[in-house]
């Protein structure tokens, strides 16, 4: 039930403002992603924690290899740089950047990831604002040398005290000393946002926040003894790292490392670590969905489907339960609050098509209007969170820690909401990408999501074109899986939305340019449509 909360004398939340989840949760895990390990593998050390392909054949870790080398590597980091000290890893999945992942948890050396196809520029301002010393580098990301990239950078224009050294490839430490005692509040990680809009921002973790969102987020679907997750959203997100690697954490379950996506690559993974939660986003259903060789028999094992990232069309929800006979559960989260939605597995169908679900347990949410006021159930407005899962700020230019909360604690997510007085919650569009044609607020997510029902359709992308007389016409980006005229689009759209809502402007293109987790950059589609 939806309860009000009141958390300071000078804040006064009506009824119907906010919302706590009281349904029991998992218990938090008050300590650190590498205390977390140990526990793990003290338990659980002979199930599997790792599987992945190589030449073919499925390979493996237990709990208690993946400890042991997350040891040994942990032992080779401090050998170089010192607790505290943050460290970056920059490739593409492997079974080395988990290994990595949690020998920087046990060192107590934050992690900053940095996604493979950053440009130099971008590189060098996450470096140099997180005060990184040591880099680990994968060789290479789809045929080019990032290792080699990363030490011209490091030698031409980083700071001397800056190591470069291939991931995977510890130095060999002859006195075993005490890994340091890390603190469930220490920093874990520095994830960096996407930087579609500008600089990439550095959200900064604690191991508290990112080991009990993951755990949250696992305890939400249920788990069932030896669980398999294949989330092969990029480490270098918390998409992976945290709801893809602490989940199989928090449930001693097997994570699925699978380096570059394919449907066939994902469909093998599947079929023989015997899958049971799949997170795919939907290009990567839809992909999957098309790929001949798919059938129901090869997901006999899964149970759910999390997508996410992006605004899921109904139509693809209910085309993937029928197909491949299983529950699809909608999740939402950001770099800043990860895994802070999630729908359940007693929701209806239209509950789970048409919403991200509810809050998370360890979450207070409300929506809040332009002014700051919270409005009341149903209405649109930010969404806002106050938890101590969420990010403890940002890193500024100095490198300290600014926290991003208002005078309440609110965490403003930029994110047009609404939410339900049971505390289900909407997604209507990105704040900055609410487009307003003649005085009318228009929410994308609503045009594309008509749009895509249109069979012929396989992926749309709605945004505003400047327009003198009325602010913003609507534009809109269409993949199609068939030749259509626009004119058969534009009388499909003009059946379902009202004049207002049906673009002016139509382009057939090939394919979007995305995100690291798949979202369309829609700035982008933007600029290379209209360049001037």
């Amino acid at each position: 039930m939806a309860q009000a909360i009141r958390r300071s004398e000078n804040e006064t939340i009506d009824l119907d403002a906010a919302y706590v989840d009281r349904r029991p949760g998992a218990d938090v895990w008050n300590c650190s992603i590498g205390e977390a390990l140990r526990r793990t593998a003290s338990i659980h050390g002979q199930h599997r924690a790792l599987a992945w392909h190589d030449q073919g054949a499925l390979h493996a870790l237990t709990w208690d290899e993946l400890e042991a080398e997350a040891e040994r590597a942990a032992r080779g980091i401090l050998s170089i740089i010192s607790a505290g000290q943050r460290i970056a890893i920059i490739g593409g999945n492997s079974r080395d950047w988990v290994v990595a992942e949690f020998a920087c948890a046990l060192a107590g050396t934050p992690l900053v990831p940095i996604e493979p196809t950053a440009t130099n520029h971008e590189c060098r301002h996450m470096l140099t604002q997180t005060d990184t010393r040591l880099v680990l580098s994968a060789d290479e990301y789809r045929g080019a040398s990032v290792l080699r990239r990363m030490r011209r950078l490091a030698a031409g224009s980083m700071n001397d005290a800056v190591h470069v050294l291939r991931l995977g490839e510890w130095p060999t430490v002859e006195t075993l000393t005490d890994l340091p005692d890390v603190r469930a509040s220490d920093e874990f990680l520095v994830q960096h946002t996407s930087g579609t809009t500008g600089k990439p921002k550095g959200a900064v973790l604690s191991h508290y926040a990112a080991l009990n969102s993951a755990r949250m987020y696992a305890h939400a679907t249920q788990p069932v003894e030896n669980e398999v997750w294949l989330n092969p959203l990029p480490l270098s997100h918390v998409g992976g790292s945290v709801a893809g690697v602490l989940s199989a954490l928090n449930t001693a379950g097997t994570y699925c490392v699978l380096p570059r996506f394919t449907p066939q690559s994902a469909l093998d993974m599947i079929r023989d670590a015997g899958v049971t939660v799949l997170g795919l986003v939907p290009t990567m259903l839809l992909d999957l969905l098309n790929l001949p060789s798919a059938s129901r028999r090869d997901f006999v094992h899964v149970r759910i489907q999390i997508g996410g990232a992006t605004a899921i069309d109904p139509a693809l929800i209910e085309r993937v339960e029928k197909e491949f006979d299983l529950r699809f559960l909608v999740g939402y989260g950001q770099s800043e609050a990860p895994c802070l939605t999630m729908s359940t597995l007693a929701d209806s169908a239209e509950i789970r098509a048409t919403t991200t679900g509810h809050p998370l347990p360890g979450r207070e949410v409300s929506v809040k209007d332009v002014a700051g006021n919270f409005v009341s159930w149903g209405t649109p407005g930010e969404l806002c969170v106050r938890s101590e899962m969420s990010m403890t700020g940002y890193l500024t230019a100095t490198g300290k820690i600014a926290p991003a909360v208002d005078g309440h604690g609110w965490l403003h997510t930029g994110d047009l909401c609404s939410m339900s007085e049971d505390g289900i919650v909407q997604f209507h569009s990105r704040l900055r990408e609410v487009i307003i044609r003649g005085g009318l607020n228009i929410y994308p997510a609503e045009v594309e999501q008509v749009l895509n029902e249109h069979p012929d359709v396989v992926e749309t992308a709605v945004f505003g074109v400047p327009d003198v007389r009325l602010g913003h016409q609507l534009g809109v980006a269409l993949i199609v899986r068939s030749p259509i005229s626009i004119e058969a689009l534009e009388r499909f759209a003009a059946k379902k939305l009202s004049m207002m809502k049906v673009p002016t402007y139509w382009h057939l293109v090939d394919e979007f340019p995305r995100t690291s987790t798949g979202k369309i950059r829609k700035i982008a589609v933007y600029e290379h449509l209209y360049p001037n």
